[in-house]
């Protein structure tokens, strides 16, 4: 296996893989894999959570990419006591995360960070993302950076600062009727399946290349070899 400190592992049916490839046990639009951690190796690499100087880098025996090479300085939000409020709630311990403090303004900037840096390691050209806004809004922020193609699917309705922000980042914004749900089923069944059909073409076009290299190679033994096409048949039939 690739990556050793885990397996993929369905969310369905539960079965573990050595790709992260969808599982085919679901339906198209929720076959998610989530991660299934060796803790045992992990435990030996040690994990210093309490060291704030190395950000995401801490993480690392528990994250799918290898290294953090690409950031925006996401990560180590303050963490804010609030006295006044935690009084009148009851609460004399109350404590806020600001990950408004994130680049791009947003907690999604964590995740992104994550995924932008694996797509980098696996090769990927492309970003396909449905969101509301935030979302959509750090992964073409990240992607910029990474040099990574993104394609944003937003609601009609999404606010003119965040398409404007989109813009800014370079994606590509695609608007689409409906809410968020609606969108991303209409992008598996559209989007994909015109992947999935460049594929297939590219696949069909090479073997082709393929057979035609073949039938040249066949015509010149034949030539070479003065063969009856029978007599060159036979002979690769004893070779095979």
């Amino acid at each position: 296996m690739e990556n050793k400190k885990f397996k993929f592992k369905c969310i369905k049916c539960n079965q573990l893989s050595e790709t992260e490839n969808f599982c085919d046990c679901g339906n198209k639009y929720y076959s998610f894999k989530t991660l299934e951690y060796d803790y045992e190796k992990i435990g030996k690499n040690g994990i210093d959570f309490w060291d704030c100087s190395k950000g995401f880098e801490k993480y690392l025996p528990l994250l799918p990419c290898k290294e953090i090479n690409l950031t925006l300085g996401e990560g180590n939000t303050p963490l804010l006591k609030l006295n006044n409020y935690g009084k009148k709630s009851g609460y004399n311990n109350l404590y806020l995360k600001d990950e408004t403090t994130n680049p791009t303004g947003s907690f999604k900037d964590r995740e992104t960070a994550i995924i932008t840096n694996y797509a980098k390691e696996k090769g990927y050209d492309k970003f396909l993302i449905t969101s509301s806004g935030n979302a959509a809004v750090s992964a073409a922020a990240y992607s910029n950076i990474a040099g990574i193609t993104c394609d944003c699917y937003v609601p009609e309705d999404t606010s003119s600062g965040k398409k404007h922000l989109l813009s800014i980042f370079g994606a590509k914004l695609i608007t689409q009727p409906g809410e968020y749900e609606e969108i991303y089923r209409r992008l598996i069944d559209e989007e994909v399946r015109t992947l999935i059909d460049e594929a297939e073409d590219r696949c069909e076009k090479i073997l082709k290349k393929h057979a035609d290299l073949l039938e040249t190679i066949s015509e010149d033994l034949l030539e070479k070899e003065n063969m009856t096409g029978e007599e060159f048949n036979a002979y690769f039939d004893a070779k095979a």
